[in-house]
Order: structure tokens, then sequence, then C-alpha cells
């Protein structure tokens, strides 16, 4: 039996309030369904006096309900608080899959599944998205359709409409059209993007994506403010490093707390993986984003000391002939505000294009050594705020 339309939306906004799930049992066991006696049953966990009875009347429920064979081979369900948790579905031919895929979740029981996973055994994944997106399943939380061979043209402009509470997508094939979603953490695709024409993702904190001409462009946007970590998968070990390259080069480097690069068969079999920023590495406060010469734009997070000068060490290795060997210093005051010193002889450091010899930067300061124009960023720990900064200088500039 159907749920009502504003219990389900109740349900889906908040998926851990077992007061929602205890009115649609009432419900439920009024209209003589035995999906009402399961979902109190799962609900009476804390009160049972022997959990082992209390699960084999679990069990019994969960064999009282139409519609879903425990035996199937071509699909899995996990159970959580009385309803179908987790769709685990093979596709393995096209039409009959996606037949039975459309009487799996035209099923009542399936309204509220949180998470679904499509692994293509023959089938294709272009079919089964598809049938999903025409599907009524406003709870989903996580969608993937894997494959080995992610050729298939998946279409996903209509994706944030019809799943508004998502959180984890992915694809792997050739996605076509644009996203925006206000509630997607992490977002997986592998195969080649050259027709995904737009992705605004504010609330993005993982991403995985495939090395490819476009990835100098995503680098460089601001689109995500909450990106923190990226794993970027190539497959050749030349294009993944002109990939870390691009990105440990771009405004996404201070943003990001763990950026790992991968080399995988064009099948998807890893061959290599490393991270190019350890997971657990300090997010540093500060950087530098170079606004002249051939690295404009280049950002360069800061760690205290930070150097200048001619000397191979430096953190900034320069040359002219007013650049001496440690023309200039950036370090962190105890106060944590951020201090720049000038130790050359030659009035080579400039703020705002006053030279000076010891001076304290404020985030959107302009600097100069020697020819070479920097913009100075400290916006704290706040990645967002850290975001738009950088957006703002860009575009000032």
């Amino acid at each position: 039996m159907e749920l009502p339309a504003d219990l389900v939306d109740q349900i889906a906004r908040s998926p851990r309030d077992p007061a929602a799930y205890l009115v649609a049992a009432d419900f439920l066991q009024q209209h003589g369904d035995p999906w009402g006696e399961l979902i109190a049953v799962a609900h009476a966990h804390d009160r049972a006096a022997d959990p082992a009875t209390w699960r084999a009347e679990l069990e019994r429920c969960q064999r009282a309900i139409d519609g879903f064979d425990p035996a199937s081979r071509h699909y899995r369900v996990d159970w959580h608080r009385g309803v179908v948790h987790r769709l685990v579905y093979f596709a393995r031919t096209p039409r009959a899959s996606a037949a039975e895929l459309r009487d799996i979740l035209a099923s009542p029981i399936a309204r509220l599944v949180r998470e679904i996973i499509v692994v293509d055994l023959g089938a294709g994944l272009a079919p089964m998205l598809a049938e999903l997106l025409v599907a009524r399943v406003p709870a989903l939380r996580s969608l993937r359709l894997i494959a080995d061979d992610a050729r298939d043209r998946l279409a996903i402009d209509p994706i944030a409409a019809r799943f508004p509470f998502l959180e984890r997508l992915q694809l792997d094939g050739v996605v076509t059209g644009a996203l925006g979603h206000a509630r997607l953490r992490t977002v997986e695709l592998r195969a080649p993007q050259p027709e995904l024409v737009y992705l605004e993702l504010p609330a993005l904190e993982r991403l995985a994506w495939p090395a490819q001409p476009e990835l100098a462009a995503l680098a460089s946007s601001r689109r995500f403010p909450a990106l923190r970590r990226l794993a970027i998968t190539a497959t050749t070990p030349e294009a993944a490093g002109e990939a870390e390259l691009t990105v440990l080069h771009s405004p996404l480097r201070i943003e990001l707390a763990a950026f790992e690069v991968r080399v995988a068969t064009a099948r998807g079999k890893l061959v290599d993986r490393r991270f190019a920023i350890e997971p657990d590495a300090d997010a540093p406060s500060a950087a530098l984003i170079s606004i002249s010469g051939s690295h404009r734009y280049t950002v360069q997070p800061i760690h205290s000391p930070f150097t200048f000068g001619t000397h191979r060490d430096a953190s900034v290795v320069l040359d002219g002939p007013d650049i001496s060997a440690h023309q200039a210093t950036i370090e962190q005051a105890r106060d944590a505000s951020w201090i720049l010193r000038d130790h050359g002889a030659a009035l080579a450091t400039r703020l705002e294009g006053v030279p000076v010899e010891r001076v304290q930067l404020r985030s959107g300061d302009e600097l100069a050594i020697g020819l070479e124009r920097y913009r100075f960023l400290a916006v704290g720990d706040d990645p967002a705020r850290r975001a738009a900064a950088i957006a703002s200088m860009i575009s000032d500039d």
C-alpha cells in the first residue's frame, strides 16, 4: 500500500527520525498491510528482551513482504528500520533488466530506498538510468551506476529535480548535459567527459575525475567552494603527471586536504596510486597568487617561513640584477598575523608599489619582488572564504 505523500516526504527529509517511521507503521497496520508490522518490529530492537527472538521475528516479517525474492540472482536488498535501505541490481540484458528494475522500483516498499547500485553486466547503463529517472524514490541519497566499459552516454540534466536529497553520485559513462545540485557531496566520474557542459555543486567535498584537457578549467573553477578531496585518474603515468601539476598550480591547491593521483587501464583496473597531498596534511591558511608573467594566476600555498631569492633553496626562486640570494621572507607571527620582511639592499621588495623593510600583510595586498607581482591571501581555515577570496582577486585582475 502507498504511504501518504506528506509522510514519505517527512521520512525523506529526516531519515534518522524514528517518529515518522512509527506513524507510517500505524497507518499501514490500520490498512492491513504487513509492511506496517515489519516497521514496528524493526523499531522494537532496543526493547527486545531476547535479541535472537527479535531477529527471528524480523526475518519472518520480511518474508511476508510481497515483491522481493531473497533468493534472486538479479538483485539484493538490505533492510533498515523496516524499509529497503539499499538496492543492488545486476543488469544483464537491456530490455528484461530495464523491465525488472522498473517493477522493483514501482513497489511501494522501494519508495524509501536510500541507496541504489546498478552493476552493468551487459545491459548497458543508459536504459537503467532512464528507468531510475522516472521512478518515485524521493529519499534517495546515493546513486552508483557501475560498469567495466564506461562508454554509455548518460544524460544528467534531470538528476537534481528527480533526486533532491542525493549526496553521492557515481556514473561510469560519458556524461552529457549539465548538473546543478545543492546537496551532492561526492561525485565520481571515470570516463572522459567532453560533453559535460557545466557543474555547479556548492556542497561538493569529494570529487573523482578523469585526467583530460578539461581538467585545467575544472581546477580553476570556483563552483566547488567546499571541495576538500580530489582524485584524478589517468591512463598513462605521463597524463597523471600533467594532471598533478595542473592541480598543484591552480586555485584548488589551497582548498584541498587530500589529492590522490591514480593510473588505471582503459577498463578501470588500477595500476598505481599515490597521494600528491597527504590526507592528514595541514591545510595552509595563506597563499600567494601570481598576477604577472607566464605563471599568472598560479597559486602557491604558504607555510612559514616562505622565502624569495636567487638561492636554489628559496620557496620562490627568482632572478634579476636587483634580487639577492635571500631577498625576502613571509613569516607567521605568534598572533597568527603574517609579516613580510625584506633582506636585500636594492629596495626590490614593494607593497602596493612602496618599498618596505618590514610590514604586516593583509588579505588582498599586492606585493612585488623584483619584476614579479603577487596578491597575498590569508583568510583563516574556512575553505568557502578562501574560494571566494581567490575568485574576487582573480576577477579584479
